[in-house]
């Protein structure tokens, strides 16, 4: 599953312990140029990483990495979802 994260060295400025997450990597066509692209998901229950807690509620979240490679140019795009239980 991890063999592309690993023998793609362009992402190691982006590695993420990913063991309990999810790992995504394909090629597109845009006309004539080929874009790489690598999305990395990664749930995270502990309060002390989030710093989010009210009361006796559990919160949780999940971060998801997209990385972009296009003409040698690098984009990152990095999305926090915010899940709370409202028992």
């Amino acid at each position: 599953m991890l063999e592309v994260l690993i023998d793609n060295k362009q992402l190691e400025p982006y590695l993420l312990p990913v063991v309990q997450g999810r790992f995504h990597h394909f090629q597109a066509a845009i006309g004539k140029d080929i874009i790489d692209v690598t999305f990395i998901a990664r749930r995270c229950t502990t309060r002390n990483v989030n710093g989010y807690f009210s009361g006796d509620s559990e919160s949780n979240h999940e971060n998801c990495m997209q990385l972009h490679y296009f003409n040698g140019y690098t984009a990152s795009f990095v999305q926090v979802i915010l899940f709370i239980s409202l028992t």
